[in-house]
Order: C-alpha cells, then sequence, then structure tokens
C-alpha cells in the first residue's frame, strides 16, 4: 500500500471509528498488514490470552463496587457491564503494547466505541453517582491518552447496501430501511456526543473520512499520514 509517511516513532494511539457498513474493521485490517510490509510494529489487539484474561479481571474486581449494585439475576444484567470492564482493561492494554514499541497502536472497538455504547444515562445504575464518577475518569483518562481519532461515515443509504451485502448477520439487514436509517442516526449522534466531551478535555486529532468515495488503500493512507502528523506532535 503506498504511503506517504510512516506511522511515526512515538507510537500514536489511535481508533477508528464509525458507523456499520462504513469499512472499520476492513480499514484496520489493512493498517496492520501494511504496516506489517513496511517493517513497522502496528498493534489492533494488544492484549490477547493470559494477559487479556487477567487484564480483564483485574478491571471486574476494581468495578465490582458498581456492579454488584445491580441484579443479582445474571439473567437481567445490563450487556453494558461487559462493556464497562472492556474499557477499564483497555489503558492497561495499551500501555503494555506501548512497552513492545509498537510504532502505531490502533484500536477497531476502543474507547470512544465503547463510551458510545454505554450512553451518558440509561438503566438504574447509570444514575448510580460511582457510575458517573467512573465514566467522568474513563473520559479523562481517554481524553489524554488518544492521540487521533479517525471518523469513518457515508450516506445511509450506502451503509445499509453494504451491510445487506455481508455474508454475516447484522440485526440492520432485517430491518425496515427508515428504521434502518434511524438506527444508524442514533449511532452517528452518539459517537458525536462522546467525541465534544473527549474534545472538551483533551486536545487529540480529529480526521473524518467519507468512504462512500474512498477506497480501503486511500483510506489507509489519509490515516498514516495523519498518524505521522499525531506522532510528531
Amino acid at each position: 500500500m503506498p504511503r506517504t509517511e510512516p506511522m511515526g516513532p512515538r507510537g500514536a494511539t489511535v481508533e477508528v471509528v464509525g458507523l456499520p457498513g462504513s469499512g472499520k474493521t476492513t480499514l484496520v485490517r489493512t493498517i496492520a498488514d501494511a504496516g506489517a510490509d513496511a517493517g513497522e510494529h502496528i498493534v489492533t489487539t494488544p492484549l490477547a490470552g493470559r494477559g487479556k484474561a487477567i487484564a480483564y479481571a483485574r478491571s471486574a474486581m476494581a468495578l465490582s463496587p458498581i456492579l454488584l449494585r445491580g441484579s443479582s439475576d445474571r439473567s437481567r444484567r445490563p450487556p453494558h457491564y461487559g462493556r464497562m470492564i472492556r474499557l477499564d482493561a483497555l489503558r492497561p492494554e495499551r500501555d503494555r503494547a506501548r512497552r513492545r514499541v509498537a510504532d502505531a497502536i490502533v484500536f477497531d472497538q476502543g474507547p470512544v466505541f465503547l463510551l458510545s455504547r454505554l450512553g451518558p444515562t440509561g438503566p438504574d445504575d447509570h444514575d448510580d453517582p460511582a457510575f458517573r464518577s467512573w465514566r467522568d475518569r474513563m473520559l479523562g483518562r481517554w481524553a489524554c491518552a488518544l492521540d487521533l481519532v479517525i471518523v469513518l461515515d457515508a450516506p445511509d443509504d450506502i451503509l445499509l447496501q453494504r451491510i445487506s451485502a455481508r455474508s454475516k448477520h447484522h440485526v440492520l439487514k432485517e430491518a425496515h430501511p427508515d428504521a434502518g436509517r434511524l438506527t444508524l442516526q442514533r449511532h452517528r449522534q452518539r459517537f458525536e456526543e462522546v467525541l465534544r466531551e473527549l474534545r472538551g478535555r483533551g486536545d487529540f486529532d480529529l480526521v473524518r473520512l467519507d468512504t462512500a468515495d474512498l477506497s480501503t488503500e486511500a483510506a489507509a493512507t489519509c490515516v498514516a499520514e495523519a498518524a505521522a502528523r499525531a506522532s510528531r506532535g
């Protein structure tokens, strides 16, 4: 893949976020493959195996005062509990990856994604002061830790066409087009809310790419150049 600049020596922390069908996963995979071909060490899954299990267990223990306030019935526990544990564990994963002298750390479902899925309010425990305090810490942590956020988007009809063409299941494949557009708009709004909160606390770079007419290779070049700038900054 052609590139005008390397990812950068400091190890930029990058997150690629985007709606379903925007090409996020394909872009992250392309960046990693291109980095390997160029002799760069680009981490897209900072921790795996035993290390991941340890990080998740430590985060679950740290979050236990909040999690244990919820229902004792496992079937009624909100799905955001797992997202909270994942988000809390991301920083140790990122720090360990940086100690491996990675040229860049590129998150797919990273802090922006997870914060957008948690939301500022919602189930009963979201009104808990302890949860709000924890979420506030996460915002401050990642506003300082992120160097660059790449936001991928495309017109709703194109996103829905891409989702329908996928072989794997997606809830929007069975949705009526109007309902699909509303869902995409809600996801887009949540990303923007989280980005505003983060940018109110930190000074990371933000790049928006419309993938409607942009090839994956061209998008990867844009990301590489933006990450190089963020590394020097």
